[in-house]
This record gives C-alpha cells, structure tokens and sequence, in this order.
C-alpha cells in the first residue's frame, strides 16, 4: 500500500466498525443526470449528498464515515474507470477540480474538499468538510 493510502486509511481511525470484504450498491442517479451510485445510494448519511457518485456497479472494498469525512476504497482494477467518470461528473456536479494527473484529482465544492489517488494496490476517494 502507498504512503499516501496509508495516510487516508489511517484518518479513519480505531473506531470504526469492521466492514464486509466487498460492499456493493444499485445505481441512482446525479444531479446533473449522470448515473452512478451516489453516497446516498451507497448508505452514507454524512457528505455532499447526491453531488459525489461514482460510476454504478465499482466495488468497494473499505469504507468509512464520521462527522465530516467519508472515505471510500476499492479495487485496483476499477481505478482508471472510477477516475474518468469522476473527471467528467465533479465539474458537472458543481465541484471545481484543482489539480489533475493519470493518478489523482484534487477538487472542492462550498465547505468540502476532496481527493482522488490511485495506487498499484487500490484506489481512495476522500471527502472532508472543512
């Protein structure tokens, strides 16, 4: 695992329960008419509500949710498909991407902030309110 996934995993913390080794969802549909699942969709009661999906039927293999930040991890093969539709779906979400590379996006919309990253082992998404 990467020391910038470690980094993620670790803002977790010791608290969270123990999820399902996979944990899959149906899909709903974006604001802007783009379907995905969105974090309502995959059960999240905290974050920036159907304004955040991701393309339906990607796997996640961790997840976690707290007040202000919501992680989501999943499987190295979805990574370059998970990174393509958030590309095109954050702007048309409202969100303004801030940096952009093959391997990550950085981007941010009203009181939250977001990251995007991929490894050779998985890919992370973040949210946090700031």
């Amino acid at each position: 695992m990467s020391l910038g996934l470690v980094s993620l995993v670790g803002l977790a913390g010791c608290g969270a329960a123990e999820p399902p080794d996979t944990i899959s969802f149906s899909p709903g549909q974006a604001t802007s008419g783009l379907v995905g699942d969105c974090l309502p969709d995959l059960g999240f009661s905290v974050g920036p509500s159907a304004a955040l999906c991701l393309p339906v039927g990607i796997e996640l293999t961790d997840q976690y949710e707290s007040d202000a930040t919501v992680i989501l991890i999943g499987r190295p093969d979805d990574a370059t498909a998970v990174r393509d539709f958030l590309a095109t779906a954050l702007p048309a979400e409202g969100w303004e991407v801030t940096a952009e590379s093959d391997e990550a996006l950085i981007f941010t919309a009203d009181r939250w902030t977001g990251s995007f990253v991929i490894s050779p082992d998985s890919w992370a998404l973040t949210v946090r309110a700031e």
